[in-house]
């Protein structure tokens, strides 16, 4: 998730989140620990020099104190029009239920959503399906490059952002099945079947819509290690008030099957008559050859004279 600039220390996040920004549903983004917060930094033309990593406790009995923490993986590197951006992962150093991470590079600090640890329900993975992409369109509708660095790296050059983010109360359900079928003249030779599911997961507020969007814009989308195509996203503005949205999914599973009448149309054709290969018939009459290709036929036939 993109990081956002600010001011101040840590203590400040409040003026940065989105959970305090007016018509904005208080929303936390649900993780199973804190190893499993991405987050992406756009810092610009000029590469930092240092960096340092904290996290604030949000609530609870610890509300309020802030702790060091190390990234376990990142990148500080290039994109394709040589601005440096920021990747950091795995993070460790604290046991947290909800919080804030603040990164600052040089003197400019970087403010994370607030996140929370969720321990009563079981979470759904939802995780963008890459290919070998051209590093020239690596780049998301957010503006997030998740290509590897084309220039000056700091940190692990094999490091790049992955479209991946948990929801609670995630469902997958079949809506539709669709066959289509291809003629000949005489029969069916192929059948292509397509399987429209329904994905839903909890409402979310709008800013939050756009982190799932991104994950879906990919095309196709593994959740929980199922790999489906996107065949629709016709997302639901639940309230507009608090700007919630339902974030409704069509996917789809397509498979096909070719196949004949015959029983087996690959064997060797059985012949309805006699094979003539090795026949020879021969009529003579009075000595005279009558008829008949001996390569063809080969039957041997006398008649006497007067018989």
């Amino acid at each position: 998730m993109i990081m956002i600039p600010g001011t101040g220390s840590i203590s400040n996040y409040g003026s940065y989140s989105n959970n305090c920004t007016k018509n904005q549903w208080p929303y936390k983004i649900p993780v199973n620990s804190l190893s499993d917060v991405q987050l992406y930094i756009n810092i610009g033309v000029s590469s930092p020099g240092s960096a340092t990593y904290e996290l604030i406790h949000t609530c609870g009995v610890n509300g309020g104190v802030i702790e060091s923490i190390i990234p376990g993986s990142y990148v500080i590197g290039q994109d394709t029009n040589d601005n440096y951006y920021g990747v950091f992962k795995n993070f460790s150093g604290a046991s947290s239920t909800c919080f804030v991470i603040a990164i600052t590079l040089d003197s400019q600090i970087y403010f994370s959503e607030e996140y929370c640890v969720e321990t009563c329900k079981t979470l759904t993975l939802l995780e963008g399906c890459y290919g070998n992409l051209d590093p020239l369109i690596s780049y998301d509708c957010e503006g997030i490059y998740f290509g590897v660095s084309q220039g000056v790296t700091v940190g692990d050059a094999t490091v790049t952002y992955r479209h991946k983010v948990y929801v609670r109360d995630a469902e997958v359900s079949l809506f539709s099945i669709k066959n289509s079928f291809k003629l000949g003249r005489t029969r069916n030779f192929r059948t292509e079947k397509d399987k429209i599911f329904q994905f839903l997961c909890e409402l979310v507020p709008e800013w939050y819509l756009y982190e799932l969007d991104a994950v879906f814009n990919r095309g196709e989308v593994y959740i929980d290690g199922i790999r489906y195509l996107i065949n629709d996203t016709p997302y639901e503005k639940i309230e507009d008030c608090k700007r919630t949205w339902k974030p409704v999914v069509q996917l789809k599973e397509s498979c096909y099957q070719s196949f004949s009448c015959e029983i087996d149309p690959c064997s060797e054709p059985v012949a309805e008559c006699c094979d003539p290969e090795g026949i020879t018939v021969v009529v003579e009459t009075e000595g005279e050859f009558v008829c008949c290709d001996p390569e063809i036929i080969s039957v041997s036939s006398e008649f006497e004279s007067g018989s």
